[in-house]
C-alpha cells in the first residue's frame, strides 16, 4: 500500500511540477498595483481561484516555480517556436515581419505568461485586438466557476468570491461522470449514443466477439479525447486497435496502452456511430456538433454551435453553425485548410444540418434537467442517421472556438 501510494505522489507531482509548463492563469506584475483594468482584475481572480488539489503553500511553491521555468526558459522557447511555425504566413498577409512576430510574442510570454499560439489563434498581432479581453486556455476552469457563481454575462464584477453551492458542485460531477450522465438524460427520453456496458477498472478485457465491430472506448471520467481508443476488425477478422487522435506509441502498442489505462480508470464501450449521409463526404469518423447552452433569467437558451470536422491527428476544423437555420457558416474559426479541404465547403453548403432542431431541444432539456444553476454548458452530439445523438456534457469546456469567432470573452462590447 506504501508503495502504491508513493508511486501515485510521485506521478501526482511529475505531472504538477515538471510535465505542466505553464502557471494556473496569466501572472503579471500589473496585479501588484492598484488601478487596474477589469479585465486585469479579473486574470488575477482567475489566476487566484483556479481549481487545484495542492494546499495554498505547496501551491504558492509550484507556481513560483513554474513562473520562474516559463520566463527563463519555456516562454522563449514556446516563442520561437511558435513564430517560426506561423510567422511566414502572417508576414506574407500582413507585412508584420518576423522579428516583430516574435518580439510581440516574447513580451506576452514573458510579462504575463501567456501561450504564444493564442497569439496566433485570435488573431492578437492585429492593433484592434487587446490581449486582456481574451480567456487563456489554462484559466479555463477558474472562468466557468466565476461565471456559474455570478449567474451573468460577462459584465458581472470581477470580485465576487466563487459560488461553492453544493447543487453546482452536483451537476459539475454528474457531467464529469460520463456514465451517470448518459443514463439521467436518457431517462428523460433525450436520444444519447448507446453505451453497452461500463467496464471497472482493474476488470478483465471482455470478450471482444460479443461486440459488433467496430468499437469507441472512452474513460468513464476524461476530457478532451484523452486515453479514448477505437477497436476495430483488423486482419483474419480479429480486433484491433488505434489510440484515439494519435499515432501509435513506439514504445507501446494501442492495446497495451489501454491496458495500463484500465487499470486506473473505468470505461465505457459503445458502438462506433457512423456520420449521417448529409455530411459522410466531410469525414470519415464521427464529427462532433458542439451546442452551447446557457441561462438566460429563467431560461435556457442556445449560444453557440460549430462543427468540429476531424483532420488528421489531433487537428480540427472549428465550423461555426447559424443557429436560425443550422446551415454552416462561410468562415472557419480554427484549424488547417488546404486543397483536401476545398470540397467540404461544397458539400457543407446545406440548407440545415440534419436533426438541428431535434439536438437544440435536446441541449436545452438536458441544461434544465441538471440540478445546479451552471450558467453555461456544451453539449457534445453526433449527427446519425438515426437522428442527433447526445455523447456527453461538459461544464468545463473549451473557449476556443467561441472566442476566435466572437471575440475574448472578457470584453464587454463584444458581438
Amino acid at each position: 500500500m506504501n508503495a502504491l501510494s508513493g508511486s501515485k505522489i510521485l506521478t501526482f507531482l511529475r505531472r504538477e511540477f515538471w510535465q505542466r509548463h505553464l502557471p494556473h492563469g496569466l501572472i503579471s506584475w500589473r496585479y501588484l498595483w492598484p488601478g487596474q483594468s477589469r479585465q486585469v482584475r479579473l486574470h488575477r481572480h482567475f489566476w487566484w481561484h483556479a481549481p487545484t488539489a495542492l494546499p495554498r503553500p505547496l501551491w504558492l511553491i509550484q507556481q513560483s516555480w513554474l513562473y520562474l521555468r516559463w520566463i527563463v526558459w519555456l516562454g522563449w522557447r514556446a516563442s520561437w517556436r511558435t513564430v517560426k511555425q506561423h510567422g511566414p504566413a502572417v508576414q506574407a498577409a500582413t507585412g508584420l515581419s518576423q522579428f516583430a512576430q516574435w518580439r510581440y510574442a516574447l513580451r506576452l510570454a514573458l510579462g504575463r505568461c501567456l501561450p504564444p499560439r493564442m497569439i496566433y489563434q485570435y488573431q492578437l498581432y492585429l492593433p484592434q485586438r487587446q490581449p486582456w479581453d481574451y480567456v487563456s486556455e489554462h484559466e479555463t476552469g477558474a472562468f466557468h466557476r466565476w461565471r456559474d457563481a455570478c449567474q451573468l454575462p460577462a459584465s458581472a464584477p470581477a470580485n465576487k468570491p466563487l459560488n461553492k453551492q453544493s447543487n453546482k458542485q452536483a451537476s459539475r460531477e454528474m457531467l464529469a461522470d460520463k456514465w451517470q450522465c448518459s443514463q439521467t438524460l436518457a431517462s428523460a427520453g433525450i436520444a444519447v449514443a448507446t453505451t453497452y456496458c461500463m467496464l471497472p477498472r482493474n476488470s478483465p478485457a471482455p470478450d471482444w466477439d460479443r461486440f459488433a465491430l467496430p468499437l469507441f472506448l472512452k474513460p468513464r471520467y476524461g476530457s478532451a479525447g484523452q486515453d479514448c481508443f477505437y477497436v476495430y476488425a483488423g486482419k483474419n477478422g480479429a480486433a484491433d486497435w488505434q489510440v484515439y487522435g494519435q499515432p501509435a506509441s513506439a514504445r507501446l502498442s494501442p492495446r497495451q496502452q489501454w491496458q495500463r489505462a484500465s487499470r486506473q480508470q473505468d470505461y465505457l464501450i459503445q458502438p462506433c456511430v457512423a456520420n449521417a449521409s448529409a455530411l459522410a463526404t466531410l469525414a470519415s469518423v464521427a464529427i462532433t456538433l458542439r451546442v452551447l447552452t446557457k441561462r438566460s433569467e429563467d431560461n435556457v437558451v442556445v449560444d453557440f454551435a460549430c462543427l468540429e470536422i476531424p483532420l488528421q491527428a489531433q487537428q480540427h476544423r472549428m465550423q461555426p453553425i447559424d443557429l436560425a437555420s443550422g446551415a454552416l457558416l462561410a468562415s472557419g474559426v480554427s484549424g488547417p485548410t488546404d486543397s483536401a479541404l476545398a470540397t467540404v465547403w461544397q458539400h457543407a453548403a446545406l440548407a440545415n444540418l440534419p436533426h438541428w432542431q431535434q439536438a437544440l431541444r435536446s441541449a436545452m432539456l438536458a441544461h434544465q434537467m441538471l440540478a445546479g444553476d451552471l450558467y453555461s454548458v456544451a453539449w457534445d452530439f453526433v449527427l446519425s442517421e438515426a437522428g442527433a445523438l447526445l455523447l456527453e456534457g461538459n461544464s468545463s469546456w473549451r473557449l476556443h472556438a467561441l472566442q476566435a469567432e466572437r471575440g475574448g470573452l472578457l470584453n464587454e462590447n463584444r458581438k
